[in-house]
């Protein structure tokens, strides 16, 4: 199962970059944990600001892309989702927006440089 979901969500990397404007995908590797895991950490601020800097296993969907094809990288509704953006306002929207499509394990985490404060890199 967890060999037939790395195929599909990496099938998805074509479509997360125009997604999230960023300039690079997501590694294979940061999809490999996310799986293995069973979760997944969405920076929803700008591509400018996760490109200077951002959790090592996230991937960024803006806040003004998070509806926008999410069932496709994460289909399960039920999938542990952590959010977070520069201070935990954007990605209060976002959980709130996610949640409105239905998925039910949704987590503001806050702010960037609390994440990191509290160890995550």
């Amino acid at each position: 199962m967890k060999h037939c979901l790395l195929a599909i969500v990496s099938a998805t990397l074509l479509y997360i970059t125009p997604l999230a404007g960023a300039a690079e995908r997501p590694s294979v590797a940061t999809i490999q944990k996310s799986i293995e895991t069973s979760e997944f950490w969405i920076d929803v601020r700008t591509p400018q600001e996760y490109d200077e800097g951002h959790l090592s296993h996230s991937i960024n969907i803006p806040l003004n892309k998070i509806t926008s094809g999410i069932d496709k990288i994460i289909p399960d509704k039920n999938t542990p989702i952590h959010l977070y953006c520069r201070s935990g306002n954007r990605s209060e929207l976002a959980m709130k927006e996610l949640l409105k499509l239905g998925y039910t394990n949704v987590h503001n985490e806050g702010s960037y440089q609390n994440l990191l404060k509290q160890g995550l890199k």
